[in-house]
């Protein structure tokens, strides 16, 4: 006879108990749930919530005899047993995050080696919890919470606590033990074999706490005919070469829904799915080739004009308009003079913040307008475009700010290319003490830092004036910098990039500029 699940309904099992299910197979973590992703605050608050009898809120698990959903071989970096072959399968549809910290943490049976990225150890002289990562040993009053459920580690720790003279740490230990132990945590069955309800279910989930990703909710449902996550992962596995190995998942599928008419934020992953199935085997080959193609030639234009990465990218549906629109003009050639306007419109997209907000229908529009720009049925870039901002401050995701970095990049491929592979990282202060300002930035290869800032010190050596010129430092906002004089040279420098991006906006992309001093 199968072994009846505690999980048939709504139950409230002892922590143990559900950690235990964990461990034998019986609770199983499908693919679709999005890795693990919480970082150490969240983990140690949780941990904390518990030994203190907080709830942290029920886990939804789903029945099902029928479907059959790949499973994460690892909770947390630690292994799992294998889906079973027969019989109802339980899925946890909710609490990956939650349950992975648990686990992990409290998993029995293996010593954690400190120094590595999970062993979480309970402080028992300051009641608190600890991530210990030095090469020596952590102090006798810290407790491995590996040890909480082991029985026998746990006495052979505290007895070696107590011949320390560390009484009082060791009845702190035990006592969190018992707490861990009966600490109970609500579980919510949804049994059913109609996909229909559970993808309801997954959307659901989706609008409420941390999103769920709509990738991995089409993955799941989609898993048994169309194997949709093995066919993303194999395109972007051909853009690693390029860079673009790290793009976003869901840019692909709502390049997808683009290629069925369906609205890329309204439109129910159920939909998507429905219409993948319609097509016979080799039409869903070609479709996903097809998708490869054309996102690949989006990559080689957006490469052209110094984006080489998803990090070096201001907005993704400008990806995303440019691939459904290689898609649309299949082997037909780009015209030179389309190509220029493309240019244009990419331009004036990154600097007026277009797909800032952007819903709908204007995501629909937008895409029809690329490519009647690309076919030359239009050759206005962007109409009635709205006036460019001035960049106030440096926030390395704003649009605004990505402008301003990929203007100072042009012509220069080093730091284009660090942009795109380190994103803000390749973003670096021109001297230590300036302060957060945007004229105290350049965009610069970590190798290429201490030769700039050689040059901006040393501003009359014959080298450094084509280092000064190509970050658009002025000689005068050197001199002053050289000088100790940090306002003076931030107020130059400013006045001078404010200047320069001005003439390009204003000359080349044919923009206006708000004007602060009216406004």
């Amino acid at each position: 006879m199968a072994r009846r699940s505690i999980f048939d309904q709504p139950t409230v099992p002892r922590l143990f108990t559900l950690l235990e299910e964990v461990r034998e197979g019986s609770l199983l973590i499908p693919k679709f749930q999005r890795p693990f992703v919480w970082g150490d605050n969240r983990r140690l608050m949780l941990l904390d919530s518990v030994s203190k009898g907080i709830p942290i809120g029920s886990l939804l698990v789903w029945h099902t005899r029928e479907h059959k959903l790949d499973t994460f071989t690892h909770l947390a970096e630690h292994p799992l047993p294998l889906p079973p072959e027969e019989g109802t399968r339980t899925f946890l549809l909710d609490g990956h995050q939650r349950l992975g910290t648990l686990f992990a943490a409290l998993n029995w049976g293996s010593e954690p080696v400190p120094g590595g990225a999970w062993p979480i150890w309970f402080d028992s002289r300051n009641l608190a919890f600890k991530l210990y990562r030095r090469d020596r040993p952590p102090p006798p009053y810290y407790v491995s919470l590996s040890k909480m459920f082991d029985s026998d580690a746990l006495w052979d720790k505290l007895s070696a606590m107590r011949e320390k003279g560390l009484k009082a740490e060791a009845r702190q230990a035990e006592t969190l033990a018992h707490r861990l132990k009966d600490y109970q945590i609500p579980v919510v069955p949804l049994i059913s074999e109609d996909l229909d309800m559970v993808t309801d279910g997954f959307a659901r989930i989706n609008r409420q706490g941390k999103r769920m990703g709509e990738s991995h909710m089409i993955h799941a449902l989609g898993y048994s005919k169309l194997r949709v996550r093995d066919r993303t992962t194999r395109i972007l596995a051909t853009f690693e070469e390029c860079g673009w190995g790290q793009l976003d998942e869901q840019l692909l599928i709502n390049a997808l829904k683009l290629r069925f008419d369906l609205y890329v934020y309204s439109a129910h992953p159920r939909l998507l799915l429905q219409a993948l199935e319609a097509l016979e085997a080799a039409d869903l080959d070609c479709a996903f080739d097809d998708l490869r193609k054309s996102v690949q030639m989006a990559i080689d234009f957006l490469s052209k004009w110094g984006v080489h990465g998803p990090q070096a990218l201001p907005a993704g549906f400008q990806l995303l308009a440019l691939a459904d629109a290689f898609r649309r003009q299949g082997a037909t050639p780009v015209t030179p003079s389309a190509e220029e306007n493309l240019k244009l419109w990419f331009w004036q997209t990154t600097f007026t913040g277009y797909f800032t907000g952007i819903k709908g229908r204007g995501i629909g529009e937008a895409v029809e307008h690329v490519s009647a720009l690309m076919d030359g049925s239009s050759t206005t870039p962007v109409p009635d475009p709205d006036l460019v901002a001035e960049l106030d401050n440096y926030l390395f995701r704003a649009i605004r700010t990505k402008a301003r970095l990929l203007w100072m990049c042009r012509g220069l491929p080093r730091s284009e290319r660090a942009l795109a592979a380190l994103g803000s990282g390749a973003v670096a202060k021109i001297h230590p003490a300036l302060p957060a300002h945007p004229g105290a930035f350049v965009v610069c290869p970590p190798e290429d830092l201490a030769a700039l800032r050689r040059a901006v010190m040393a501003p009359s050596e014959p080298s450094a004036a084509g280092v000064l010129e190509r970050h658009y430092i002025p000689l005068s906002a050197a001199a002053a910098l050289k000088d100790g004089a940090y306002e003076d040279f931030l107020q130059r420098r400013s006045e001078f990039l404010d200047e320069s991006e001005r003439t390009f906006i204003e000359d080349e992309l044919g923009l206006g500029i708000v004007d602060s001093a009216r406004t």
